[in-house]
């Protein structure tokens, strides 16, 4: 069971925080499903490993994954980016493994909730991670092109062609009977059109 701790520490986030290592689960409360929970987790492996997709029990088809994981990026959209799953708060957890089993039933099977919480601990690893790399590389000054790739290319040069070569004779471009070079300015070949 999660040990329920003050405030998170974080500027402009406070609460109760639920820490959790993952291996354990997190208890809904309230838990609807607690009649259907009879799948214990999986033994010695930690929650990003937890093989919810391949477990027996739970039995979400490889057409279904990709719906699952979509479902679990929303359910993560209560969290706080900045931080990892186990530093969530805890009505951030519960509220999130609450949607993530009322729109994915096969999961409420799971004792603890430890299949949702290892689809949602990716998730939520996976943005503090990117998060932690984006700040580092504002701070080091790294947005800028890195050195291994060469500079652009410059613009080729672009030059006008001149007026009494752009059109042949009997073409659209020039009048029918006159040579493109018996004009001399713009003014006199749009007034021969």
């Amino acid at each position: 069971m999660p040990a329920v701790g003050g405030s998170s520490g974080l500027p402009g986030f406070s609460g109760p925080v639920g820490r959790t290592n993952g291996r354990l689960g997190f208890d809904v409360d309230p838990d609807a499903n607690a009649a259907r929970r009879t799948v214990p987790s999986p033994e010695g492996v930690s929650i990003n490993r937890m093989p919810v997709f391949a477990h027996p029990a739970i039995n979400i088809p490889e057409h279904d994954q990709t719906h699952v994981h979509a479902l679990a990026k929303q359910a993560a959209g209560l969290f706080n980016k900045e931080v990892s799953f186990c530093r969530q708060t805890k009505e951030a957890l519960n509220g999130a493994i609450i949607y993530l089993e009322l729109w994915e039933p096969r999961l409420t099977v799971c004792i603890r909730s430890w299949g949702a919480c290892s689809l949602l601990s990716s998730v939520a690893n996976d943005a503090a991670e990117y998060r932690a790399r984006a700040r580092k590389r504002a701070a080091a000054g790294t947005n800028a092109m890195p050195s291994t790739l060469p500079p652009p290319l410059p613009a080729p040069p672009v030059a006008a062609p001149r007026l009494h070569e752009a059109a042949a004779s009997g073409s659209a471009a020039a009048p029918a009977g006159a040579a493109a070079s018996d004009f001399e300015t713009a003014d006199d070949f749009f007034a021969a059109t």
